[in-house]
């Protein structure tokens, strides 16, 4: 049962494949696929050193910091203050 359904679904995506999106493809250009990779610029490099992972500060604080003693969280979390 389980091939016969891999070949109705086969069948079903080659089928939707041709029908809406094969002639909308077209395949990449040889021009386009040997692009030159440029070295970053000084101040491509400094910015790049400045970047700050707001994700990571932001869970080391959330890990280390009190906890917060509140009745209802949503109040808490809509205050523009949190």
């Amino acid at each position: 049962m389980e091939k016969d359904l891999d070949k109705t679904s086969i069948e079903r995506v080659r089928h939707l494949f041709e029908n809406h999106y094969k002639d909308n493809y077209l395949p990449p250009l040889k021009e386009q696929q040997e692009e030159v990779i440029e070295e970053p610029s000084k101040l491509a490099k400094w910015e790049r050193e400045l970047a700050i992972d707001t994700t990571t500060n932001e869970l080391k604080s959330f890990i280390k910091g009190t906890p917060i003693l509140t009745t209802n969280p949503l109040l808490w979390w809509l205050d523009p203050l949190n």
